[in-house]
């Protein structure tokens, strides 16, 4: 029994672990955002295991022993387990190959966590539900346990900490970024003008969050626009944060729009959906379906 609950234990901390890295410090890590979309994913659909988790142990512990065929039933909850982690796996596969947002896919991750699970399920998971449909074996499992808190723990500890964990690595990024501001306003200075292009081979301007890959620029009248693309809380949203400096921020969803738009239509159609504030001075965030 200890074990057990050091293997929940353990799962549970690298689970929220994964979930939260791509807002930890450190360089631009595609991987972390993907396993951490695919797990936010993965949690929310795992909470269909608990309603059948929470039964199954309900009836070990007070039904099973009261009727001849009791280990047959447990073997039904077992295989309404294995059908949930069929679908979770599937859907997994599939954010995996297709990716998140503008997060490109992983087409080895999204074909090796079908054949994984399959491996498993035939090695491991199947043998256990024959053991299960023993009538002989009337021992309770711990599975259902297993069921109940992972789910639970990881999805709470998400909804609790993924906006704190979103501002950290905004305002992070934000921070590293006075470095950039500062170049272009030196440059600017001297010039009277900014820069046309940041454009290079080398990324000399880091954000330094794992899940952010770099900064964007690009004049805009008198001052520029300087962002970055945030791996949003909503998963199925494009987050774009932005700083310019006289307040006149423009994105635009699409670049043709520059050719097709006049800027009367362009003033009308921006195509984000969502707009804010953030408390440093001339930074704003947009949220893009």
């Amino acid at each position: 029994m200890v074990l057990h609950v050091i293997s929940i234990i353990v799962i549970c901390i690298l689970a929220i672990l994964f979930t939260f890295l791509p807002y930890f410090p450190g360089g631009y890590d595609h991987l972390a955002v993907m396993i951490s979309g695919i797990i936010q994913i993965a949690s929310f659909i795992s909470l269909l295991l608990v309603p059948v988790g929470v039964l199954w142990l309900i009836y070990e512990r007070v039904q099973r022993k009261k009727v001849n065929d009791g280990s047959r039933k447990s073997g039904s909850f077992a295989i309404a387990a294995l059908v949930i982690l069929t679908l979770i796996v599937i859907v997994s596969s599939f954010v995996a190959i297709g990716g998140i947002g503008s997060f490109r896919g992983s087409l080895a991750l999204g074909i090796s966590l079908p054949i994984i699970f399959v491996y498993i399920t035939v090695k491991t998971i199947i043998p256990r539900i024959r053991k299960m449909r023993n009538p002989d074996d009337l021992k309770p499992s711990i599975i259902p346990y297993y069921m109940v808190i992972i789910p639970l723990a990881v999805v709470i500890s998400r909804c609790a900490l993924i906006v704190p964990a979103l501002d950290y690595s905004t305002n992070y990024a934000i921070e590293q970024s006075s470095v950039v501001i500062q170049d272009l306003e030196e440059y600017y200075s001297v010039y009277g003008q900014y820069p046309v292009s940041l454009q290079g081979l080398w990324k000399d301007y880091d954000t330094n969050v794992m899940g952010i890959e770099k900064y964007y620029y690009e004049p805009n009248g008198k001052a520029y626009n300087l962002f970055f693309e945030q791996f949003s809380s909503d998963l199925f949203a494009r987050e774009i944060v932005m700083y310019n400096k006289l307040d006149e921020h423009i994105i635009r969803s699409h670049p043709s729009f520059v050719f097709s738009l006049t800027p009367e239509e362009f003033e009308s159609y921006m195509g984000y959906f969502a707009e804010f504030d953030l408390p440093k001075p001339h930074w704003k965030y947009f949220l893009f379906d």
